[in-house]
């Protein structure tokens, strides 16, 4: 197992411009974004990320980690502080409540904020894996499902999994996501070597759309996702990540309610690659019991049908 290593604090803002917040006075409540983009000549204070590295500072963090963990874990550098999802630093500039106007009021100027977002992000993650930042065996807070083929080099981005998403945009329809998302999404999948896309979302009616992303590979169905129109849309092309909700696993069902939500998953699944998942836990609600007899009934399940 590995420990990445955050990026030290205090470096430049990654787009040469913070983005601003309203932040709550009492701890624990949601934030909101400060639009500081609403004009086209505002993107002028914006410029290309960069990928830096404080070297002395990484070094620093890492012995730090290695001392403490005592050799029990490997200890690596997390190199990718942008990601793989343009529109959401769109939102994080301009705000989703701007920008559900602006779609359409102004869809040439939504185009324009996502051509740069989606170009900064082509040209960072170009230029990390130039200094040698990227690792195949690192892919955000999910495992790396396959083993790197042997003529990809892992420090290079043909070789690495991406997580692409663009969850703030939940509320468009099939049709706005197809304009606005998608054609951008797909340059950036273009990268990489396999993609995991996300959305906790009901993404159900976009998969149509998003089934064209380039080396797509794995589809997440969250708990507001129902599974049998995507497996419909998508067949074998892909894997699955099949999530129960975890409230109600902790919180509200009963045991025969678990299963009977976890048969109805695997029925759907049944004869195509996939994982039945249980994540976003925040709490155990005082029944770890509930999460160990969740994994327990999964896997029956699963056996019994066959399945992962």
């Amino acid at each position: 197992m590995t420990l990445w290593v955050p990026r030290p604090e205090n470096r430049r803002p990654l787009w040469g411009l913070e983005p601003a917040s309203h932040l709550p006075d009492a701890h624990g409540g949601a934030y909101k974004p400060i639009p500081l983009i609403l004009e086209d000549e505002d993107l002028e204070r914006l410029s290309w990320p960069r990928c830096e590295v404080d070297e002395p500072a990484r070094i620093a963090l890492e012995e730090q980690a290695a001392a403490l963990l005592g050799g029990r874990l490997q200890v690596k550098f997390a190199g990718d502080e942008l990601g793989c999802g343009p529109f959401e630093w769109a939102v994080r500039f301009c705000s989703m409540n701007q920008l559900l106007y602006d779609v359409y009021d102004r869809p040439a100027f939504v185009h324009r904020l996502m051509e740069f977002f989606t170009e900064g992000t082509l040209r960072y993650q170009q230029s990390r894996e130039k200094a040698g930042l990227v690792d195949a065996t690192q892919f955000d807070w999910h495992a790396v499902y396959d083993e790197v083929p042997a003529d990809l080099s892992p420090t290079s981005l043909a070789a690495t999994w991406a997580y692409v998403h663009a969850q703030s945009a939940a509320s468009f329809s099939p049709e706005m996501y197809a304009e606005f998302i998608q054609p951008y999404n797909a340059r950036v999948a273009s990268l990489y070597w396999r993609v995991y896309y996300h959305g906790c979302e009901d993404l159900s009616r976009k998969a149509s759309v998003i089934r064209d992303l380039p080396h797509l590979a794995l589809f997440h169905i969250s708990p507001w996702t129902p599974p049998a129109p995507v497996v419909e849309t998508l067949g074998t092309n892909v894997a699955y990540e099949v999530h129960s909700h975890p409230t109600r696993v902790l919180f509200d069902d009963t045991e025969t309610e678990m299963v009977r939500d976890l048969q109805e998953r695997e029925a759907v699944m049944r004869g195509l690659p996939h994982s039945l998942t249980l994540c976003d836990v925040e709490t155990f609600n005082g029944r770890l019991d509930r999460l160990v007899r969740w994994a327990e009934r999964a896997r029956e399940e699963a056996d019994r049908a066959g399945g992962s």
